[in-house]
């Protein structure tokens, strides 16, 4: 039997984190085969999201002046009336603040920390409960 594969989009404004998360996850032996997308921006992963809706989002806090990924996931959500909503995942570096926290658990998003240098392997397994929750 074969195991499908989970689509997840990245979203992030740095290259740099969207070639370190994608490298990360290729790495990991996950429940199953990954097919990872990217956005560097609130339009793209809009853009992408409207052509083929993904198994699963981690998206940036903080994405761009003035808009943040919590936005951005409530109109993606709106887009995906009808179909299954994707997994959502807020990524940050510290912690957010209570209301933004409160409002991604009422988007359905966990919130995770960026991994730091030395803690992908905590990081990894928080993306495994995650995807198969």
């Amino acid at each position: 039997m074969r195991i499908p594969r989970v689509k997840i989009l990245l979203v992030d404004d740095s290259e740099l984190m969207l070639s370190y998360l994608a490298s990360l996850l290729r790495k990991h032996k996950t429940a199953g085969p990954l097919e990872l997308r990217s956005a560097k921006s609130a339009t793209e992963a809009l853009e992408a999201c409207a052509q083929e809706l993904p198994d699963a989002i981690l998206m940036d806090f903080v994405l761009e002046p003035g808009r943040t990924g919590l936005e951005v996931l409530s109109a993606i959500l709106a887009l995906s009336k009808g179909a299954k909503a994707p997994r959502l995942a807020i990524l940050t570096q510290g912690k957010l603040a209570n209301i933004d926290e409160q409002r991604a658990l009422g988007l359905g998003a966990r919130v995770l920390q960026k991994p730091l240098r030395g803690q992908e392997a905590a990081f990894l397994e928080r993306i495994d409960e995650w995807l198969t929750s």
